[in-house]
């Protein structure tokens, strides 16, 4: 106590200093709790839009890889086919080319 001090008015000083100090804790304590909050909220936030691009990207790219599918089939198909076409003509020359050589001899 400070010389001279009325008692009086030191305790009352002191519980004015006591309760200014837990009013800033409590604000402290508050501020934080809303900032962690905040925090989390915005983390969700970010998190779900993240897994929303990715899900959309992941669509797209599957399309993507489907219709390369049905492209490569389709070219595999096209390439069987002319093969086919080329083993007919083939054999339909065959015969001619054999009579034509055996009439030569």
């Amino acid at each position: 106590m400070a010389t001279g001090m009325n008692p009086g008015v030191y305790a009352i000083k002191e519980k004015v200093i006591d309760d200014l100090e837990k009013q800033f804790h409590e604000k402290i304590n508050n501020f934080t709790s809303d900032a962690k909050a905040k925090m989390l909220s915005f983390s969700r936030e970010a998190a779900i839009q993240v897994e929303e691009k990715a899900s959309s990207y992941q669509k797209k790219v599957e399309n993507d890889l489907e219709q390369l599918n049905k492209a490569k089939e389709s070219h595999t198909h096209q390439i069987l086919g002319l093969r086919k076409l080329q083993r007919l003509l083939c054999d339909k020359t065959k015969p001619q080319v054999s009579v034509l050589s055996q009439k030569s001899q």
